[in-house]
């Protein structure tokens, strides 16, 4: 697994693994087991390079899981105790337990912490916590620990919270553990702060297919449009529309009709910019961000989306609590989602196929997949860093032999996990995992937060015109990120010289 990573961001709204088969599926549909000895064999696999005579006398590695109201929560991905009974958990404990016998360390974990503990035991000079785990989803509080991502992430990152993650010894972030393109991304300045690897869990953005629908309407197997690489948005829109139908003929478009997509947490929708290779921001030849959104390709892609929401029929509406309960009526063919949403999809009387979202076109090398997860950093004031580098490295080197396979059965649960096909998709779709910059560290900021949800201005706010829309939001935008690159520079210590 290439680059099986991390990210989610949430401003104002609710949001609401491969190629081979790791143990036997029960008869009676429930959770399949999972043995040490049926996990990758590490002798196949890049050996990591981490020193078999380290040993660290049971030195503590303690992670904490930074919150602003109660916290942000484990959940049993990251951490577990011994003898769950849960495939995940048992997995994720004997990832930890591997760590800790290679290295001689005890590590541990809390939850919950509150941000203002952990910048007050900073400031004190406190090396508590080493791991912080900065975003972490919980299913049932996307909306509050969506928001949360915006309010830390861009302060510890400028005010010097968080390590410089390129000092670390024993760290390889050129192995197919590490997501460095990604982390690249996410480094705004002369250091990373930010990290991204197999040992943390993210939900990319995916979209969910109706294969009853594409069968009965003899449309091309979105499957084989994403192995072709001819997935476009162009298609999918096409396919769309072509299913529409009024079933019952009286002129309207309901539940009992048939539809090409069904919007009901629009927030989702954010993900067909960075699906066509279209972000707020890009890197300028100083290597700092600048907008990059008003462009032709950006009036195309708006235009497109325009005409999604302008065909009538086409979209079906619901509200976000009640997206899933429509989808399984079986009168849509597509629905915006994350690959995690395959949990969900097991009890369908319909069978349900994942995709990446489209690309823009046929020339896009690559198809992109938003993270929708969480984020992880090092406190700014570890007192050993080789310990903290090579706990960091063996836990995500660790996390392909069992955890990764084990968590691609957990979402796709018995139904679809023998799936060749379906199992394909999943390793798209975290091998594309991508970032929004602007969604890490500014999506609750004025002009950025609204350019980060142009996706959805067409549909929700009734906004047609993205030039009058780009007008309105220019300028707030572009004195967001002086702002925070002045914060940045005297953290870093860059002189007004270097910054120009």
């Amino acid at each position: 697994m290439k680059k099986f990573c991390i990210f989610l961001l949430i401003a104002a709204m609710v949001l609401p693994l491969c190629a081979c088969t790791f143990g036997s599926v029960p008869a009676d549909g429930g959770e399949q087991t999972v043995t040490e000895s049926e996990a990758v064999p590490e002798e196949t696999r890049t050996p990591h390079q981490v020193p078999e005579d380290l040993d660290f006398n049971g030195e503590t590695f303690h992670a904490a899981f930074i919150g602003h109201y109660s916290g942000s929560t484990n959940d049993g991905m990251y951490f577990a105790n011994e003898g769950s009974p849960d495939n995940m958990e048992a997995a994720v404990y004997r990832r930890t337990q591997k760590v800790k016998e290679y290295l001689n360390v005890e590590i541990t974990y809390t939850e919950e912490v509150k941000s203002e503990e952990y910048q007050a035991l900073f400031r004190a000079g406190d090396d508590l916590y080493q791991l912080l785990m900065l975003s972490i989803p919980d299913e049932n509080r996307y909306q509050e620990d969506m928001l949360w991502t915006a309010y830390i992430i861009k302060p510890y990152v400028s005010q010097g919270y968080l390590y410089n993650l390129d000092t670390l010894p024993y760290v390889d972030y050129t192995a197919d553990w590490w997501n460095k393109e990604q982390m690249d991304v996410l480094r705004l300045g002369k250091n990373t702060y930010l990290g991204v690897s197999d040992f943390t869990i993210t939900h990319p953005a995916a979209i969910i297919f109706n294969k009853d629908i594409v069968e009965d309407n003899n449309l091309e197997n979105p499957y084989d449009l994403v192995y072709a690489g001819t997935w476009t948005l162009d298609k999918f829109i096409e396919m769309a529309a072509s299913v529409v139908n009024d079933v019952n003929g009286d002129g309207e478009y309901g539940e009992d009709d048939i539809a090409g997509l069904l919007i009901g947490d629009q927030t989702q929708y954010t993900s067909f910019f960075p699906g066509c290779g279209q972000f707020v921001t890009q890197k300028g030849e100083d290597g700092r961000i600048e907008l990059a959104l008003n462009t032709e390709k950006t009036l195309s892609l708006f235009d497109k989306l325009v005409r999604i929401y302008e065909t009538r029929g086409l979209a079906c509406y619901t509200a976000v609590e009640d997206q899933q309960k429509y989808y399984e009526n079986g009168k849509v063919l597509f629905m915006p989602g994350f690959a995690a949403s395959m949990e969900d999809m097991t009890n369908t009387e319909f069978d349900v196929g994942i995709v990446p979202f489209p690309k823009y076109d046929e020339e896009q090398k690559e198809y992109m997949s938003l993270a929708w997860g969480g984020m992880m950093g090092v406190s700014g004031i570890i007192r050993n860093p080789e310990m903290v580098g090579a706990v960091l490295e063996l836990l995500a080197w660790e996390s392909d032999n069992l955890v990764v396979p084990t968590y691609y059965d957990v979402l796709l649960k018995t139904r679809y996990a023998h799936d060749q096909e379906t199992r394909d998709m999943m390793d798209i779709l975290f091998d594309s995992v991508v970032y929004e910059v602007v969604a890490a560290y500014f999506s609750m900021s004025p002009g950025l937060c609204e350019m980060f949800y142009t996706p959805i201005q067409p549909a929700r706010f009734g906004q047609m015109n993205f030039a009058a829309f780009y007008r309105a939001y220019k300028t707030p935008a572009k004195n967001q990120i002086e702002d925070f690159y002045e914060v940045l520079d005297a953290t870093e210590g860059v002189t007004d010289t270097a910054a120009e």
